[in-house]
């Protein structure tokens, strides 16, 4: 197989088709339902038809946090800091705006709130700083004194986050703060849709996977191997790896919510389908080819072109496959990205093509 290239997942998106506002139904949004061979055009309500009882859905139970902080330095200059998590030597991880401005050592102000300030730590590649807290850290329970919804950069709001936005971009089971960014393909799912498949037997567990900034990262390299993928911390309960192993063994599908679902479950295959919980850090870039060790199919929403979620997708259904349905669903007017529409991916037997 010849080496892959970001334009080998390129396709044309009119701006018009980037969901801006969130559906007042969650489940009413079309959905692209994408088998073995053959393409449906549905509503999201509609997963009741595909998911037979004793199916096992995982979902991501992260909750966002108002990660975008507003700063101003001494010297004038303001800025905002993407607060993506705290990493093990209890540092903030941030994505800093204007980056090149700032330098280690520096304190400055949260516009939120004058009494509060951050002290950067250290620089890093692509932006990124390692900084802290002075005094008290705020991370991650007290970051509304200080922070805001941090909405995608493709979602256009002149006056910040409404009160839509506080309620569309949260699922209805988040639980665990620690998230930059929703995980979108749960964002569909309501409390009487959750109900209707619980009622049908269909068994539902979470795990914890924050969602990091780095899901907006471009690919940047041309060979698509070549791209070094965003590190996000995940959490799996011994508990779900018991019930996913135990689906596995019975030949009963387990169904992924999300690109961040599938990616910590494939980053911890081997525990997992051992019955073994895991926790910790995942980089893993999944693309085509890759055999999927964990999930068997994928709810997942409609992703931006030439990046590694696209690229993850076509791992599953096959790179010229996908570009084909997305085609599809451009000529049909779905809604794309975060606030958009969802697609059901089953691809029957495996393939990586």
């Amino acid at each position: 197989m010849s080496e892959l290239k970001k334009r080998d997942f390129h396709f044309d998106l009119p701006v018009a088709q980037i969901a801006q506002t969130p559906l007042k139904d969650r489940s009413s949004c079309k959905m692209l339902v994408m088998g073995p061979s053959e393409l449906e055009h549905k509503v999201f309500s509609d997963l009741l038809q595909y998911f037979e009882p004793g199916a096992l859905m995982i979902l991501n139970d992260t909750k966002v946090i108002p990660a975008r902080v507003p700063i101003e330095r001494k010297s004038g200059g303001v800025g905002e800091m993407l607060i993506q998590g705290c990493d093990e030597d209890g540092c903030l991880v941030a994505l800093g705006r204007p980056s090149k401005r700032l330098k280690v050592g520096e304190r400055v102000r949260c516009q939120r709130s004058d009494s509060i300030e951050l002290e950067m730590i250290e620089k890093k590649e692509g932006g990124i700083w390692r900084l802290k807290f002075v005094g008290e850290n705020l991370w991650p329970d007290r970051m509304a004194e200080v922070g805001e919804l941090p909405l995608p950069p493709y979602i256009e709001r002149e006056e910040g986050p409404d009160v839509e936005d506080e309620r569309g971009y949260q699922t209805v089971f988040a639980k665990n703060p620690g998230s930059a960014a929703a995980p979108t393909a749960s964002l569909h799912f309501d409390e009487e849709l959750l109900l209707k498949l619980r009622e049908k037997g269909v068994e539902q567990l979470t795990l914890t996977h924050h969602v990091g900034t780095g899901t907006f990262l471009p690919v940047r390299e041309d060979e698509v191997s070549q791209h070094k993928m965003h590190t996000e911390s995940y959490e799996i309960s011994d508990d779900v790896a018991v019930a996913i192993a135990k689906a596995k063994s019975e030949g009963r599908p387990v169904i992924a919510v999300g690109t961040t679902v599938t990616r910590a479950l494939e980053s911890a295959a081997s525990q997992v389908l051992a019955g073994k919980g895991a926790r910790g850090e995942t980089d893993i870039f999944i693309f085509p080819p890759y055999r999927f060790k964990v999930i068997d199919r994928l709810v997942t929403n409609f992703h931006l072109p030439e990046s590694t979620l696209l690229m993850m997708v076509s791992a599953l259904m096959g790179r010229e496959r996908i570009l084909e349905a997305y085609g599809e669903a451009v000529r049909l007017g779905y809604r794309f990205f975060s606030y958009g529409d969802a697609m059901l991916l089953d691809p029957g037997s495996h393939s990586s093509s």
